[in-house]
């Protein structure tokens, strides 16, 4: 019996969705193209189009499906404030990248070479839902409305597919003093 002496170098270059595939079962990140900040850029830069687009039976039964005090006819009023709160979200990265353009060139070590930006992102978007949340009042007419556009357009930036998971990719680390720093800037906002 011979054996084998090939190498993972030795092996041919796999199609790119089979290395995806492969990645994904070794439990590898992929090597990344862009920062996350441009990634997110662009996620975001897409919500005018999607505002204009028709409320599909399929998309409204999703959202009545998830939040059963919603009725069919306030899915519209639902995706409008929901796109509100993505876009102001979107206006604290576009500001965050126009302090330094060339962040979104710093491929390499961008966990690293970008951390005070994704910081200030962080603690920049929760501060502005920490004052949604505040400003929610139960009882007013549309109040259902508005917490379940919170609850997803929060969930869009922290959730699974979220800026955080995002950012886990990277290596990036939020150590035990960003969190304090969160925290007491979360508390500012509180007052």
């Amino acid at each position: 019996m011979t054996e084998n002496k090939n190498t993972v170098e030795d092996l041919p270059e796999l199609p790119a969705d089979l290395q995806e595939e492969v990645n994904r079962e070794l439990n590898q990140a992929p090597e990344l193209s862009h920062t996350i900040l441009e990634i997110w850029q662009s996620i975001l830069s897409n919500i005018e189009s999607n505002e204009g687009e028709h409320i599909s039976p399929r998309y409204a039964n999703s959202i009545v499906s998830n939040w059963p005090r919603l009725s069919f006819q306030e899915v519209s009023a639902y995706t409008n404030k929901y796109f509100t709160y993505l876009k102001s979200l979107r206006e604290i990265l576009t500001e965050e990248i126009a302090k330094d353009p060339a962040a979104l060139e710093r491929v390499e070590n961008d966990a690293e070479e970008n951390r005070e930006h994704y910081l200030e992102l962080i603690g920049a978007w929760q501060e502005r839902i920490e004052m949604w949340e505040q400003t929610w009042q139960s009882d007013g007419k549309d109040s259902h409305v508005t917490l379940a556009a919170l609850a997803d357009a929060t969930s869009f930036f922290v959730g699974a597919q979220g800026l955080v998971e995002h950012l886990s990719q990277i290596n990036f680390q939020f150590t035990d003093e960003d969190r304090e720093a969160l925290r007491q800037r979360l508390l500012a906002v509180k007052g």
